[in-house]
């Protein structure tokens, strides 16, 4: 489900740009996962999440999970501390599925909170900053960021079909020109 990396990737997107915080990219994530011997379940339990944190030198790991019914999505997150693998706190953030980009910007918000970071005025701002107000635009994005970590040609050439798509939905969504520009330049090179 394009969910999957959709949710992670949106709220990283939000949350790098905390001064406070520093954000591990999702390959790096990935390679981790790998290292440890993670499964393609699709399922992180709160165990393994530790031991990926400690690989990243992470302080503290959010990891969670969605639900969707009938036009309803809930997202839950847990705030793990690496050093003892215990919940710090958990959250969510219910909804109807064509307001996902609220809830996620209200999730960055309560993590932040949480987390007892002070934002500053811009910061606040560009938390509740959206991308696109397309969910199918964003879909098609979500899933153009995954063919392009298969790393290979012909990821990378459809994830630029994909970004092309996005934009055609929303003609201002910057990060999909951004995605076509990494895509384009790494098929220059492969």
């Amino acid at each position: 489900d394009w969910l999957s990396a959709g949710i992670p990737e949106s709220m990283v997107s939000k949350l790098q740009n905390v001064r406070a915080l520093r954000m591990v990219e999702r390959i790096r994530i990935k390679h981790a996962l790998d290292e440890i011997g993670f499964g393609g379940s699709g399922l992180v339990s709160q165990d393994t999440a530790q031991q990926a944190g400690k690989m990243l030198g992470a302080d503290t790991v959010v990891i969670g999970s969605f639900s969707e019914f009938q036009g309803t999505v809930r997202i839950n997150v847990r705030l793990l501390k690496v050093e003892t693998g215990m919940i710090l706190q958990a959250t969510e953030s219910t909804g109807l599925m064509n307001r996902i980009f609220q809830l996620q910007d209200r999730l960055s918000e309560q993590l932040v909170k949480i987390l007892g970071v002070g934002l500053r005025e811009d910061e606040q701002q560009r938390l509740t900053w959206e991308e696109t107000n397309s969910i199918q635009a964003y879909e098609n994005y979500v899933r153009g960021r995954d063919y392009y970590f298969q790393f290979n040609r012909t990821g990378y050439e459809k994830a630029v079909e994909l970004y092309r798509e996005a934009i055609r939905l929303d003609p201002n969504f910057a990060l999909a020109y951004a995605g076509i520009a990494d895509s384009l330049a790494t098929l220059a090179y492969s």
